[in-house]
């Protein structure tokens, strides 16, 4: 008798030979650049097309916009020379104004449009363009913003001294980002007729690439729309076959039909003249009656109502569609009717702490740190800026980037919660300044003018709800009048 041996199992289920897992054994092992290489281009196309015109796709792109950048996330600068500190802050507010190389925005216009250029395109690539002194800038540093198809994904090859380019991108032995290959204009501007679209060379040190790699050695981005667009396609022709569905249904459509042999030849009554080919239409106007020949009879059409699933089926697509870019279906639809206050605060706390780290390790760190450094370096050697004594380059460039706070849900109930982080050593002033989007010198010079203001007018200071004022700015009361009697 032969011993009994156990039927080989598959290590994972989803690595099984049945029915249900066919189709999930045919998956591409294709590396992070080849995958993105022979798919990102066309990609591309349809996010910006759904962008355009699907409703859904263009919130999506704003609210990322809206919630990644707001008004802008602010530099605080954290060098330890209260002097250097204070100038800096000084000069990057009024550069801000001329950052645009184009002329149109400002720094932080920039930022929100570098981040619609990542979410609609997959990726924004930015030069660092210095400028002559001449050219009376606070200091002499602009910004170009350049869209992802004018450094071209077919453009890879080895260059002159042994540098590989992939996707456009040149790295030196050790992998690290030597070169950007650019086209001079953007391949796809008609405006330019058939100008100069030759490529050249620019160095990765005037180049600034936002994009979120998803894969380790990932070299090129993927728009964040790329999960969401043959839902939200199916989504919106199903929704356009609705309307016409409902169309049809309250414009009472049928068709005339006549007997064999019953008026043959004579035309239908209420008809039309016949189009190219052939066919004419049968108009009733609203409130009237058709008398029908002998032998012709009216079918109507009675498309079937999907009844209450289409709400249903509605809801439930554009959860997944908001899901797929991380972002809040109440949001993204303007639909609340399904949410309260409790299950808003738990949906809204995680969503938060996805676009923390988007502002945070995307945005900051690809994007407005190198803008930092290089402002500082420009306005040194411009002499706008000096540097203290025995700085080093570390402590120089140190920089903390505040973006919005987020806007209360409960005014009273948050400010409470940042006071007590305040009291608490949780926090500090500063902090809950920046994130509030103002600066803390500005408004403890606001309130020590208020103060002055206050004594100077002979004004009583305004009582706190709670009864005291931890951080208040009191002002030292007037000395007496001479020979005047004590109160």
């Amino acid at each position: 008798m032969e011993p009994f041996r156990a039927q080989a199992q598959p290590a994972f289920a989803s690595t099984g030979q049945g029915k249900r897992t066919a189709s999930m054994r045919r998956v591409s092992g294709a590396g992070p650049n080849s995958l993105v290489g022979s798919n990102v281009a066309l990609l591309r196309q349809q996010s910006r097309q759904s962008t355009r015109t699907q409703w859904a796709s263009g919130r999506a792109v704003d609210l990322a916009v809206t919630h990644t950048i707001g008004t802008g996330i602010k530099p605080q600068s954290l060098c330890p020379d209260p002097a250097f500190r204070e100038a800096v802050q000084q000069l990057w507010y009024d550069w801000t104004e001329f950052a645009d190389a184009d002329g149109v925005l400002d720094f932080y216009g920039l930022q929100a449009l570098a981040v619609q250029e990542w979410v609609e395109g997959g990726e924004c690539f930015a030069r660092l363009r210095p400028r002559r002194p001449s050219d009376g800038l606070p200091v002499p540093l602009q910004v170009q913003l350049i869209e992802p198809e004018q450094v071209p994904l077919d453009h890879t090859t080895i260059v002159t001294g042994g540098n590989s380019v992939v996707q456009g991108i040149e790295r030196d032995s050790v992998g690290r980002r030597a070169a950007y290959w650019m086209h001079r204009q953007h391949p796809g501007e008609w405006v330019l007729g058939n100008g100069d679209s030759s490529l050249v060379r620019v160095l990765a040190s005037e180049v600034l690439h936002l994009y979120h790699p998803t894969r380790a050695g990932q070299l090129r981005g993927i728009p964040q729309l790329s999960r969401m667009l043959v839902r939200l396609n199916d989504a919106g022709q199903y929704e356009d076959a609705e309307i016409v569905r409902k169309k049809v249904a309250a414009m009472k459509m049928g068709a005339i039909t006549r007997k064999p042999g019953s008026n043959e030849g004579d035309p239908l009554v209420g008809e039309g003249e016949a189009d190219a080919t052939g066919v004419a239409d049968v108009g009733m106007e609203p409130g009237t009656m058709l008398v029908l020949e002998d032998g012709e009879d009216v079918k109507w059409f009675d498309p079937v109502d999907v009844g209450g699933n289409f709400e249903t089926f509605m809801r439930w697509n554009y959860r997944g569609v908001a899901a797929s870019v991380n972002q809040l279906y109440e949001e993204v639809t303007g639909d609340y009717s399904t949410l309260n206050d409790r299950t808003f605060r738990a949906a809204f706390n995680t969503f938060k702490r996805r676009y923390a780290f988007y502002q945070h390790n995307i945005v900051a760190h690809q994007f407005c740190s190198p803008v930092w450094r290089r402002f500082i370096d420009l306005a040194l050697i411009a002499g706008t800026l000096q540097r203290p004594p025995g700085m080093t380059d570390r402590d120089l460039y140190r920089v903390a980037w505040t973006p919005d706070r987020w806007a209360y849900i409960h005014p009273l109930q948050d400010v409470q919660a940042v006071l007590k982080e305040i009291e608490g050593g949780l926090s500090s002033r500063a902090k809950a300044v920046s994130e509030r989007g103002d600066d803390i010198e500005d408004i403890d010079r606001q309130r020590s003018d208020d103060a002055r203001r206050e004594q100077t007018l002979g004004l009583a200071p305004v009582a706190p709800s709670d009864g005291g004022d931890r951080y208040r700015v009191t002002p030292s009361a007037p000395a007496p009048e001479p020979g005047a009697s004590k109160p």
